[in-house]
């Protein structure tokens, strides 16, 4: 019983150090954030415009509730993915920062904004608005996959 009760434990701290227990989110695509901004009512074809960046398809700018997204797809090239996180943050002193096996969340909690900024494989999505409105901004980040 000793011995395996040792054994499973051995497993379970291997595991942990290895980081095979970390979350994976699930990567999401401009046509599948596009069409749920849409659903809820806040994208207008007037205030967003498509563009490509580094080798990526992209997307951006205010949404009908005045907060702003930006939304970047580097098509299998994470490194690219991580370099545009990097640079979107950079100036930015985040109150909050997490990551799994394939994402990282970062979050600014300022004044007068609030701001989600996340990598997740060769994604890379921002969303930032009024600070009160920090809740609603975070079910938004989830509804998309990327904020857990």
């Amino acid at each position: 019983m000793k011995r395996t009760f040792c054994l499973i434990m051995a497993i379970v701290v291997a595991l942990a150090m290895c980081g095979c227990t970390k979350r994976k989110i699930k990567a999401n695509d401009i046509e599948g954030v596009k069409a749920l901004l849409e659903e809820k009512g806040f994208y207008d074809e007037k205030n967003m415009m498509q563009f490509t960046y580094e080798g990526s398809q992209a997307f951006g700018g205010v949404m009908t509730n005045s907060w702003s997204l930006f939304f970047y797809d580097f098509d299998g090239d994470e490194d690219s993915a991580e370099k545009i996180a990097d640079v979107m943050t950079s100036e930015i002193e985040m109150t909050a920062e997490r990551s799994g096996k394939n994402y990282k969340v970062e979050e600014c909690n300022g004044t007068p904004n609030y701001g989600i900024y996340v990598r997740v494989e060769d994604t890379f999505i921002m969303i930032v608005g009024k600070n009160e409105e920090q809740d609603d901004i975070k079910q938004l980040a989830g509804e998309l996959g990327y904020y857990a």
